[in-house]
């Protein structure tokens, strides 16, 4: 399930919070690898859609003028790029702003040691184990709802 955390505004509804969606774990193949063997190609279909109904019930909830950071631990475009693409088609009122400007003030603020710009493709974060990341692979993209729409 995926795990919210919301702050709420006076009129109860969230500000911003993080949906990290249930995914096909690709990202994690160098500490778990396993998942090669139970995965079936029907999967990532069957995924897209699930992670596309709990991002769209995020936003959902989502406030005027508020942000929502949805993430996977997947290395499929079907259950990153394109699930964000497929929601943001049918939500006009809900950006997606790119995440760079944030790596910026991390970095200014000492949280990073380095710059990582090299993670960022089209506005959204991707880390790809042994590539451009020493860890596991991660897809994170930054969606923002226009203040002054419901």
């Amino acid at each position: 399930m995926p795990m919210p955390v919301s702050c709420r505004s006076e009129r109860g509804f969230s500000i911003s919070f993080s949906a990290t969606s249930i995914a096909t774990g690709t990202g994690t193949l160098g500490r778990n690898p396993e998942i090669r063997h139970r995965l079936q190609p029907s999967d990532l279909p069957r995924q897209a859609l699930r992670q596309g109904e709990i991002l769209r019930a995020a936003l959902g909830r989502l406030a005027p003028g508020g942000s929502l950071l949805y993430s996977t631990c997947s290395l499929e475009p079907e259950e990153n790029e394109q699930v964000v693409s497929a929601v943001l088609a049918g939500n006009p009122t809900v950006t997606n702003p790119s995440l760079e400007p944030h790596l910026h003030r991390l970095f200014r603020d000492g949280i990073l040691a380095s710059l990582p710009l090299n993670l960022i493709r089209n506005g959204c974060l991707r880390t790809l184990p042994g590539v451009n990341f020493q860890g596991d692979g991660f897809f994170a993209a930054l969606l923002h709802r226009d203040p002054a729409l419901p």
